[in-house]
């Protein structure tokens, strides 16, 4: 008898479990910031605070903060609108190049090697400073590059039809690899939308 609850109590948690990860998904609102993921950030918190924002980060930086989605191949737009607030310079964690903010989409399945360099794409970057801004990129393969800085039409395609995460990442050449602020600034995600 004893065995039978420990399994019922078992399983009743990991009911819970996966219950609450369907809850997670099954949000409608794109500025719900539990759907949303800080990823690959030291030291950042694991998602955005409420309303959606972050406090940028003064050494290693913030990389990437995505959102799962499915299949977006029929959909011919991905934009974001933001706010960055504060007073504040962005510094790239890696090289001379001004730190930027970019779209990026993950197809399912990526393990992040090399020999999976069209399975993350991302759009032209926008050097970040305080202000408002739209960030918008047409869902053409010619517009997007992929982990190795290249086109790539027919990977391009399959990660549109197998997209996993969506979001933006920030870094400077390599644009997942971070920025940081000298002083204080806020980040705001107004609006992120694939249309």
């Amino acid at each position: 008898m004893l065995d039978r609850r420990i399994v019922v109590i078992g399983l009743g948690a990991f009911i819970s479990e996966v219950t609450a990860s369907r809850a997670e998904l099954t949000s409608t609102d794109p500025l719900d910031p539990s759907r949303w993921r800080i990823r690959y950030s030291p030291g950042m918190p694991p998602r955005p605070n409420a309303p959606w924002h972050f406090d940028f980060p003064h050494e290693d930086g913030i990389h990437y903060v995505t959102t799962r989605s499915g299949p977006i191949r029929a959909r011919s737009v991905m934009r974001m609108r933001f706010r960055i607030v504060g007073e504040a310079t962005f510094k790239a964690t890696q090289g001379d190049a001004p730190a930027r903010i970019r779209l990026y989409m993950q197809r399912r399945g990526d393990h992040m090697r090399w020999d999976h360099a069209s399975y993350r794409f991302w759009s032209g970057p926008l050097d970040l400073a305080t202000g408002e801004y739209t960030l918008e990129e047409q869902l053409l393969p010619g517009r997007w590059i992929n982990v190795a800085g290249q086109h790539d039409e027919a990977g391009f395609w399959a990660a549109l039809a197998e997209v996993e995460n969506i979001g933006f990442t920030f870094g400077g050449i390599f644009a997942g690899h971070g920025v940081f602020a000298q002083g204080n600034a806020r980040f705001h995600l107004l609006e992120f939308a694939v249309a």
